[in-house]
């Protein structure tokens, strides 16, 4: 480990470049030098209000070079369950593995690494797909093994049979990604009894290169297959079945009035059907441009998803279905937030529906103005005050304002604060140009209730007050678990409703995945209440931090 002197100067180097950051992680090969090597990167994790996503930024000082990898302090959480979802999950390794460099007084990183380590020691949802093609590969050189008498086709039989079970039992404990890196140590630490065995069965099979040792090996395939194969994967919601995929040839437009009506009128696929969202995957740039649409099943998923792939081939376009697992958890929050949120969203994706067959086209605009009206409402059935509200929304807006080839682009941190002036003036701009809009919609959204149920948004706004309403009521299914996020809420943006404070920002933090915003879109809702709140309150520029 570092010495102290080499950790002083290390965090001094960080200051230069990062002088408001809000907490720092070392990390990589130097945790395990006595002196800084400078022959190694020094690999240091920086939390700040002013990243959007993670993105990588590095610099030479001193003669070493830092490789900085910037997380956004304001979408935490979220961002933890976007590496929790990516196959490689080296983020989270990097975090779990770090030492604490510079912390908030209420120890906002440590908080940080126990969640990623809890993520970390589970499986990651995407490996249930491999440990299922594990299994299959195995039941297929099982029936091989009765039928084959060449020496050299057996040995390979063998060699798969060691491979395929090792890792179909390595992912089954739940502790490794299936990328082939230190198979060996996983297994000796968690499982050394069935590493024992296997070894033995491979090593006497390969020496008695006979029909008798691959009948060996199919007695103990046919034992492995009949224990209860059953991965530690956080339980799903009823049984929610999210398909994701890629529509870069497909509109929304298209989406909605082509491929919807197939859906429906497939009375089994319609039965299933719940709504569609903008998968948070988008905004964490782990793909591009992907959408989700969510169905109950209770069938296997495998029949189901094959029907759904045979509608999707009638759509006149292009249409490349990824799918991936379908676990609520990859991208929500607790079980019990997520039959909260669920009436909401399905509300959110019919009114996105009526919009586009009413008008034919999917208006970002319109949305814009139909977030602002649900945001100013959100903020008053909350209970929030103005200045609150107008925090919650100061807080949400740092996740929407740069994209990652934005943030890239800044380069050198120093850049910042030029950059994200040009962004406020952006906004601003778009204030100025629809402000005859934009001031009723936030007017609307103040007196909720005596908005016209004809309106498409009404349904929206009635799920929010009715959910909100069992919220407050219910004192033994509270959603206030997110502590983390209620920290920095309280901490750092003065929030003292904090439980509300955290309800208000996954409410819409969903509701603009339903509504198919992109982050831009949605930092022009966010900073068009912020400036209508302040304008309210005749409080300028200084006091709130709000550009005018």
């Amino acid at each position: 480990m570092l010495g102290k002197e080499e950790i002083g100067q290390i965090i001094k180097n960080c200051a230069k470049i990062y002088p408001n950051s809000k907490g720092l992680m070392l990390t990589g090969s130097q945790l395990n030098n006595e002196k800084i090597n400078e022959h190694h990167d020094i690999d240091i994790i920086i939390f700040g209000t002013q990243f959007s996503v993670v993105s990588p930024f590095t610099l030479t000082i001193d003669n070493v070079k830092y490789d900085f990898t910037q997380f956004p302090y304001t979408d935490i959480f979220n961002t933890l369950l976007n590496e929790f979802a990516d196959p490689r999950g080296t983020l989270l390794s990097m975090i779990v593995k770090a030492t604490i460099l510079k912390d908030s007084d209420t120890e906002i990183l440590h908080t940080v690494q126990v969640i990623a380590k809890q993520y970390y020691e589970q499986i990651n949802p995407a490996n249930y797909e491999d440990f299922r093609a594990s299994l299959k590969e195995l039941i297929k050189i099982r029936k091989d093994m009765d039928r084959i008498n060449d020496n050299h086709r057996r040995f390979f039989l063998i060699t798969e049979f060691a491979t395929l079970i090792s890792s179909a039992e390595l992912i089954k404990l739940s502790k490794w990604n299936n990328l082939g890196k230190h198979k060996a140590d996983f297994l000796k630490e968690f499982n050394p009894r069935f590493i024992d065995k296997v070894s033995a069965l491979v090593e006497y099979s390969i020496v008695n290169n006979t029909s008798s040792a691959l009948t060996r090996i199919g007695t103990f395939i046919d034992y492995y297959l009949s224990l209860p194969n059953k991965l530690h994967h956080p339980s799903l919601i009823k049984k929610r079945l999210i398909i994701d995929f890629n529509y870069n040839e497909l509109s929304y437009e298209s989406f909605i009035l082509d491929l919807l009506p197939l859906l429906q009128n497939d009375e089994k696929l319609w039965g299933s059907y719940k709504y569609f969202y903008l998968s948070p995957a988008n905004y964490k740039r782990i793909y591009k441009r992907v959408l989700s649409i969510v169905f109950e099943i209770e069938e296997d998923e495998e029949n189901f998803v094959k029907q759904f792939k045979d509608l999707i081939l009638q759509v006149k376009t292009n249409v490349n279905t990824s799918l991936l697992p379908g676990y609520y958890q990859v991208y929500k929050h607790s079980q019990p937030f997520d039959l909260f949120l669920e009436p909401i969203l399905i509300k959110t994706s019919n009114m996105v529906r009526q919009s586009v067959h009413m008008n034919r086209i999917y208006d970002g605009n319109r949305m814009i103005f139909t977030t602002i009206i649900i945001m100013s409402s959100l903020i008053s059935i909350m209970g929030l005050t103005e200045a609150e509200g107008l925090n919650v929304c100061k807080y949400l807006l740092n996740r929407y304002l740069f994209t990652r080839r934005e943030q890239d682009q800044i380069g050198n941190p120093i850049k910042y604060n030029g950059t994200l002036k040009s962004k406020y003036s952006a906004l601003n701009v778009f204030i100025a140009t629809h402000i005859d809009v934009i001031k009723p919609c936030f007017e609307k959204g103040v007196e909720y209730e005596n908005i016209e149920k004809e309106r498409l948004y009404f349904p929206v706004i009635e799920a929010i007050r009715e959910a909100t309403e069992r919220y407050k009521e219910d004192k033994n299914n509270r959603f206030d678990d997110n502590n983390l996020t209620g920290k920095i809420l309280f901490n750092d943006y003065g929030i003292s409703q904090f439980n509300e404070g955290v309800t208000a920002c996954t409410i819409y933090e969903n509701i603009i995945q339903g509504l198919l915003l992109s982050p831009s879109q949605s930092a022009c809702a966010l900073f068009s209440v912020m400036r209508l709140i302040a304008n309210k309150q005749d409080v300028r520029q200084k006091s709130i931090e709000v550009p005018l």
